[in-house]
């Protein structure tokens, strides 16, 4: 898993930013999953935020349409408890 530092895209003027640039080779079966702030900081029912890099981490084996709709559904779910502050 790529754990770049930057700054997110488009925030800011491309001339103030000094982005790390990093490369890997994608192998059969990868997966490459790209995602918003507000999935990062979702919180669960006891107000503690979900990281979403353990989750996907811990679901990596499972199929990507799989995946995505777990995410959904998390989501999902913090709308309806009303947890997610995004």
């Amino acid at each position: 898993m790529l754990s770049p530092n930057n700054m997110l895209l488009g925030a800011f003027p491309s001339t103030t930013l000094d982005y790390q640039e990093d490369s890997i080779t994608l192998e059969k079966g990868d997966k490459v999953i790209m995602y918003t702030d507000g999935i990062i900081n979702m919180e669960d029912v006891e107000g503690e935020q979900i990281r979403l890099e353990n989750f996907l981490m811990e679901n990596k084996d499972k199929p990507i349409d799989q995946i995505l709709n777990l995410v959904y559904d998390l989501g999902i779910e913090s709308i309806k408890n009303s947890y997610c502050k995004d």
